[in-house]
């Protein structure tokens, strides 16, 4: 579930909250509030707007997964599979595009003009098989 959710979007909405009680905390003279308002709003703003901007969205699934391709997956989908699936689903920090480091791995370092770029992805039945 964690992996659904914008760490970034979760940490600017807390931390905004956080210091706009601080600032009616100042305004109304609350210096405890007014305090924890600050020295944990602002930062939590500033960690949320960061990790916002290095925010890589999860790529959406093109076509809903049916239950007896689930059910095919449970039993035939490697372990490579299932790394992939979960990894190009869920939020990504600090990555140029989904996969990059893989790309990496096989020695192929593409420029931004060259990298593919990954927009959806399909799970289904070929002839008996899960393939994803």
């Amino acid at each position: 579930m964690l992996a659904k959710l914008s760490l970034g979007t979760l940490g600017l909405s807390v931390g905004g909250l956080i210091t706009l009680i601080g600032f009616y905390a100042y305004f109304n003279d609350y210096a405890t509030l007014n305090l924890a308002g600050f020295f944990y709003g602002i930062p939590l703003l500033l960690g949320g707007l960061a990790l916002k901007a290095a925010e890589l969205k999860p790529i959406p699934f093109t076509h809903p997964t049916s239950p007896d391709i689930l059910e095919l997956r449970e039993k035939q989908a490697t372990q490579i599979q299932n790394q992939i699936r979960k990894d190009i689903t869920r939020y990504r920090y600090g990555q140029d595009a989904h996969l990059d480091d893989s790309l990496e791995r096989f020695g192929l370092n593409p420029s931004d003009e060259a990298r593919p770029v990954l927009v959806g992805l399909r799970e289904e039945n070929v002839e008996g098989c899960y393939a994803l």
